[in-house]
């Protein structure tokens, strides 16, 4: 069983704010079903009680007592909310799992458990959500269904488990999985409701078992597969975020480096599985773990999970709540559109596959395609659905690629090679995390698990690492190879980035020479120790003037006159400002960095060239137009510089992060317009292929004629783009088909 830390009323503010969203009647009728006051409770008394009631462990644990006698369906359904270890979860989840357990009805105890405040709607995260709610059979009937989400305090989770689903229970004598005990309860109350003149209703059928004896003995998975993969995944959107679309889906750029990333979309380095778009499911669970933050239509870069610093098994854990929150996957189509994914079948029917893999006895192995069958014959997916796509497998490649990368499960090869077939069961990790056992001893950590060599590449050893000492170490480096033996280099950049992250130097070297236990090399620390230092040194003038010059030999100059300048780069330099003398300079203009930023750049008739007015221009906007494009020289004087535009620089300002949103919103502070169109077309042109096809074109006298055609179904089929009031494209295939069609109307034209 999972060991739970004492719930506090303060873990409990999101429940108390979705409890803050019901209207006065509901509330109170739900907080009276919760709590049973003996007297009356004042309005802003209601929430309070509540969740004081939801944080009292002795209080809810007889709640659940109850609820078990007055309504064991429901009971079992908030069973499976326990299993999911999710605090947020679609409704079709629980209600598919709960079919599948062989329950006719699934509404019905769903309302039981809103109405006792044991599982509410998520009014507060999910959007589309009313701002007030007055009745749970009206939140069920929004739409789209994405929009049904329902929220399960962590208290009453663990709480509700364990508790007997009335799942197959195979034993020697009858080795087999047997229907779902609320299946076969049903069934039989149907046969003794039933006329007996109609003919006999078939029974629920069980799924023989095959014995099984595996060669070489069980295989676990260190664990470390994921979060070595999230350390990547967190690395690559440092240096540029994933973007997404309206939509929901990966520009192509961004899919491309997800699935083409070799750190990201190999296969398992232990076992060889690979599942389907394997790059974009870890950006979806690095969403879910926070790895990725949602900035706009972009995945960030955010950070890693304060429980990976706990131990193995709280991160895989939280992998696993991640992987079953992923409504966009499935282990046999991989990524989906969103219509596609819509009452996603995989994350309810996995779930069950290791809940039934709890049953077996101890020690027992199971082929992955007879629980599958179960699954075929149970969950209301594929019970109603014929279709021989519907056979196609898919829960060996989940079991392989995922659960057994998460230690959910170990496998056993049934003969000497791969293709002989393999058999799971269910591990003492995948018990604990799913709430049926206790929880494991973590693995002996081995002091000596890095080498740390003096050309600054670093040499992890995975089996001793820890997911916290993951995390840290891909703040630190930058991953070139994941394996057994994980290769890793530090850089400039990776160093000021583990410091933006809250690493201290000294917490480095501490960290690096405990790990490899010996010091650092002297080279290392030295490199370290000097970027570190350029990081954090910083000059501050109490009184200085900044000076911008037009060209570097313009700074020669001053300093040949004797100016005594500072030099912060080529163009730029700061003079104190005792020793400033205003004879030597022309000043141009000024700036009060308070007042919004100016428009005083203008646009060509072409688009592609920026006109700035120097005279108005500020430093700000000097930081701005190197990303955009390159100064033309022969063209600019000191009163204006002229900045060229092309598709290759805006392509390498989309790389370093600016994106096509961001662009607009520059050309609208800085030119008081929108891009023009040459501009639109290069941002737009980064995720776009052109169209080439050979055509024909047809016109006609009229544009009502024209009209005609694409209303009339034997032509309107025949016809392409309309290109001009009374042209269409024909492609020369369909133009062989329409002249018939158009002889039929237009005589022998």
């Amino acid at each position: 069983m999972n060991d739970t830390p004492e719930t506090t009323v303060d873990d409990l503010h999101l429940t108390g704010a979705i409890l803050g969203r019901y209207e006065p009647a509901l509330l109170e009728r739900v907080v009276v079903g919760l709590v049973k006051p003996r007297g009356s409770l004042e309005p802003d008394e209601l929430v309070p009680r509540a969740l004081d009631f939801l944080a009292d462990p002795v209080k809810l644990t007889r709640r659940l007592q109850v609820l078990e006698k007055a309504d064991p369906a429901a009971r079992g359904m908030l069973a499976l909310a326990g299993h999911m270890r999710r605090d947020f979860f679609p409704v079709s989840d629980l209600l598919q799992a709960h079919l599948a357990l062989g329950h006719r009805d699934g509404l019905a105890p769903l309302l039981a458990l809103m109405e006792t405040g044991l599982v509410a709607p998520d009014l507060v995260n999910t959007a589309g959500q009313p701002q007030s709610l007055e009745d749970f059979t009206a939140w069920l009937t929004l739409s789209p269904g994405e929009r049904l989400v329902l929220h399960c305090p962590q208290a009453v989770r663990a709480r509700a488990i364990p508790h007997h689903l009335g799942l197959p229970v195979p034993t020697a004598k009858a080795w087999r999985l047997d229907p779902p005990r609320a299946a076969v309860e049903a069934h039989a109350a149907e046969v003794e409701e039933r006329d007996s003149d109609l003919p006999p209703l078939v029974a629920p059928e069980a799924v023989p078992l095959t014995e099984l004896e595996v060669k070489g003995g069980p295989m676990l998975a260190d664990g470390l597969e994921f979060p070595t993969r999230m350390g990547a995944l967190w690395q690559a959107a440092t240096e540029s975020p994933f973007r997404l679309t309206q939509a929901g889906d990966f520009y192509k750029r961004d899919w491309d480096r997800l699935t083409g990333d070799p750190l990201l979309a190999t296969a398992i380095s232990e076992n060889q599985a690979c599942p389907k778009d394997f790059g974009p499911l870890m950006a979806a669970m690095g969403r879910q773990l926070g790895v990725l933050r949602a900035e706009e239509n972009d995945w960030a870069a955010g950070d890693f999970p304060k429980l990976w610093d706990m131990g193995t098994g709280e991160a895989l854990g939280s992998l696993f709540e991640a992987n079953q929150s992923v409504t966009r996957w499935g282990p046999k189509e991989g990524w989906m559109t969103p219509e596609a994914s819509a009452g996603n079948p995989y994350p309810s029917a996995c779930l069950l596959a290791l809940l039934v893999l709890g049953q077996l006895p101890e020690g027992a192995w199971v082929l992955p395609g007879e629980i599958e069958e179960w699954l075929r014959r149970n969950h209301p997916h594929w019970k109603a659905n014929q279709r021989p796509s519907a056979r196609e497998p898919w829960l060996e490649a989940w079991l392989t690629g995922i659960a057994w990368p998460l230690r959910l499960v170990e496998s056993g090869r049934l003969g000497l090679e791969a293709k002989d077939g393999l058999a799971v069961r269910l591990s003492a990790w995948g018990r604990w995390i799913l709430g049926m056992g206790e929880q494991p001893a973590e693995d002996h950590a081995l002091p000596q698990s890095l080498f740390v060599q003096p050309n600054l590449e670093i040499v992890a050893y995975r089996q001793a690492l820890t997911p916290g000492q993951i995390a840290r170490l891909s703040r630190l480096g930058t991953w070139k190879t994941l394996g057994a033996a994980c290769q890793m280099i530090i850089t400039p950049q990776t160093v000021y980035r583990a410091l933006e992250a809250g690493e201290s130097l000294d917490g480095l070297r501490g960290f690096l020479e405990g790990r490899s236990g010996r010091p650092l090399p002297g080279a290392v620390w030295d490199q370290l120790r000097g970027w570190a230092g350029k990081r954090e040194r910083l000059a501050v003038h109490s009184g200085a003037t900044l000076l911008e010059f037009d060209d570097p030999a313009d700074m020669e100059e001053a300093q040949g006159r004797g100016v005594p300048l500072i030099r912060l780069s080529e163009r730029f330099a700061i003079v104190q400002e005792r020793d400033l003398d205003y004879r030597h300079f022309r000043l141009a203009g000024s700036r009060d960095y308070s007042l919004p930023r100016e428009a005083c750049v203008e646009v060509s008739e072409d688009g592609t060239r920026l006109i700035v007015d120097q005279t108005r221009s500020d430093l700000l906007l000097e930081t701005e137009l190197p990303h955009l494009g390159a100064r033309l020289d022969d063209e600019s004087t000191p009163e204006r510089k002229v900045i060229a535009i092309t598709p290759e620089s805006l392509r390498a300002a989309a790389e370093a992060g600016m994106s096509a949103e961001l662009t607009r919103r520059w050309f609208i502070e800085r030119t008081g317009s929108e891009p023009p169109p040459s501009i639109r077309l290069f941002l737009d042109g980064m995720d776009s292929e052109p169209l080439f096809q050979e055509a024909l074109l047809l016109r006609l006298e009229t544009e009502e004629m024209l009209d005609g055609l694409y209303q009339w179904a034997p032509a309107a089929g025949l016809l392409g783009e309309r290109v001009g009031p009374r042209t269409a494209v024909v492609t020369a295939e369909n133009m062989a088909k329409l002249k018939p069609v158009l002889a039929r109307v237009m005589g022998g034209r």
